[in-house]
């Protein structure tokens, strides 16, 4: 049976570090935004979620 296990970890970060993880969330975040704008606008659904997945909705 597998497992699964997680892990939650706490980033010890100064204030340029901050900054920098700070921008690459933010950047990150628009990226999925775009993606799912282009895949909106291209009609795509969520009914390709699923599968890839493996859970039902």
């Amino acid at each position: 049976m597998p497992q699964l296990i997680t892990a939650k970890l706490k980033l010890n970060l100064n204030a340029e570090q901050k900054i920098l993880v700070s921008q690459t969330a933010l950047a990150y975040r628009d990226a999925l935004n775009y993606t799912s704008q282009v895949a909106f606008d291209a009609g795509k659904s969520i009914d390709i979620l699923p599968p890839l997945i493996g859970v039902p909705i």
